[in-house]
């Protein structure tokens, strides 16, 4: 899984051509938010064209998170070619569970497009 910060934001996630991208947004100090961070750890390599990335948003603007609406950690961003798909707060049970979101986000977006 990839670490991201807000600089590095526009280009890996919000570009028109940077494809399906998955960002976990989260602090460093927050307990669920680690039990997340390893449970897409081990999914990151499970897919082949979906880039999972973290970002610690205690280290980004306050701007930034008023963008994203974040008022509590962790909310997970769906992107698709840098536009929202989806925005989900919270831990999933489990590492099935986050899976199942993950491509069932994905595919309600290829249906949409």
């Amino acid at each position: 899984m990839e670490i991201i910060s807000e600089s590095l934001f526009k280009e890996k996630v919000r570009g028109e051509n940077t494809g399906k991208v998955v960002v976990q947004m989260s602090t460093s100090w927050c307990g669920p938010c680690k039990k997340m961070k390893v449970m897409m750890d081990s999914l990151s390599s499970t897919y082949d064209d979906i880039n999972l990335c973290y970002m610690d948003i205690g280290e980004c603007t306050p701007e930034f998170s008023n963008v994203f609406n974040i008022r509590s950690v962790p909310t997970t961003v769906f992107f698709e070619n840098g536009r929202i798909l989806h925005t989900h707060t919270g831990v999933p049970v489990n590492k099935e569970k986050l899976n199942e979101l993950i491509t069932t986000t994905f595919q309600k977006g290829a249906n949409n497009a």
